[in-house]
């Protein structure tokens, strides 16, 4: 039995799977995140890219900053993959596109400070130093 992790998008045009460890998985507050996405934070799981793949179909990018690159559906816009230039081994894939998302529970919160003041979050999970 296989312990790779599947996903895609919403329209099922894109497919992808992780296999190997997936590490680093975080809620993050920051506005880039959530206006890429129209949601009050995003969760991401780190992935070495060598354990990452697209299974079925094709991302379009879109150069989100200087240093950063978000990947999502051509057809109906779900945002998969981002990836930054200084970490240039590792993609971050959203955690809300895996076929099944509590597969890999978040461990901290990113950008905290960025957070919407409505949002409520798991303080139970800690607050990672800001850049």
């Amino acid at each position: 039995m296989s312990d790779d992790i599947t996903g895609g998008c919403l329209c099922g045009a894109v497919r992808y799977r992780i296999f190997g460890k997936a590490d680093g998985t975080c809620h993050c507050h920051c506005g880039c995140c959530r206006k890429t996405t129209g949601a009050p934070m995003v969760t991401w799981t780190t992935v070495a890219r060598e354990n990452f793949e697209i299974t079925q179909g094709d991302l379009t990018s879109y150069a989100s900053s200087d240093e950063g690159c978000r990947s999502f559906c051509p057809h109906c816009g779900s945002h998969i993959t981002c990836t930054h230039e200084d970490y240039p081994d590792y993609v971050d894939v959203t955690v809300a596109t895996l076929d099944v998302p509590g597969k890999i529970p978040p461990e901290r919160h990113i950008w905290a400070s960025k957070q919407i003041s409505w949002v409520t979050m798991d303080e139970h999970l800690p607050k990672a130093k800001e850049i």
